[in-house]
């Protein structure tokens, strides 16, 4: 699914528009498919926690990177979560519409 405009809609989850531009990822309101856009969400979400995973940009300081490593186990926790709510309702969507 392509959208042609760039104004964000108001439940955007995706980080890498800003906050000012939709970079088109169909994890919002505009992709009216629900079982789609659950889908796309799950994918973004499993993206982040593997971007959580892999960071690599350490501090130096020893009070900064604490603080980085409670904000990188917190954020994966955070999207953990949101992948189950994901699947979870991908399996209700299927259920619901008998696939």
């Amino acid at each position: 699914m392509v959208y042609f405009d760039s104004v964000l809609s108001s439940d955007c989850i995706n980080i890498y528009s800003y906050g000012a531009a939709c970079v088109r990822c169909g994890c919002c309101s505009k992709n009216t498919d629900e079982a789609d856009r659950m889908a796309r969400q799950l994918k973004y979400y499993e993206r982040r926690i593997e971007d959580c995973r892999s960071f690599n940009r350490w501090s130096e300081i020893a009070e900064l990177r604490s603080l980085q490593e409670k904000n990188i186990k917190k954020n994966i926790l955070h999207f953990e979560k949101k992948s189950r709510d994901c699947k979870e309702n991908l399996k209700r969507l299927e259920e619901e519409h008998g696939k």
